[in-house]
């Protein structure tokens, strides 16, 4: 893709991105990210958080950027239970684990899609364009 070649970052249109991440300086960093971006996001600590989130929020989200591995609920289980909510939520995972380890098979779709942590600005910026695009 030129654009990508170009170094250009893609910037958002002012959709609404849930983060839900519990190290709390990783999740600043991508929230800052994806601020400057011209995304509205909405942070969340936890899995548990997000879904209370989401019931109240029901359509006003448009991407769940979760990580997999977290206490409580994980970003899978977090994923089904947005998806009841609102079933056109487009997600996007994060994690850094390996694919055996994770077992990437879950929520039943064969290539889920998925960022690697540490996140590289550059890359989580093509990855939010293209998992929203789709």
């Amino acid at each position: 893709d030129a654009a990508r070649d170009a170094g250009e970052a893609p910037r958002g249109r002012g959709e609404t991105i849930m983060l839900v991440e519990d190290d709390e300086p990783v999740r600043r960093s991508i929230a800052r990210t994806l601020l400057s971006a011209g995304y509205k996001v909405i942070e969340a600590p936890t899995g548990d958080d997000a879904v209370k989130s989401c019931e109240s929020l029901k359509n006003a989200v448009d991407l769940l950027l979760t990580d997999i591995v977290m206490p409580g609920i994980s970003g899978v289980t977090l994923a089904t239970a947005a998806r009841e909510q609102c079933p056109g939520l487009k997600v996007l995972f994060c994690s850094g684990y390996t694919d055996e380890m994770l077992g990437l098979d879950f929520l039943g779709v064969e290539k889920p899609e998925l960022i690697r942590k540490p996140v590289d600005k550059g890359d989580l910026l093509w990855k939010v364009r293209e998992t929203l695009d789709k």
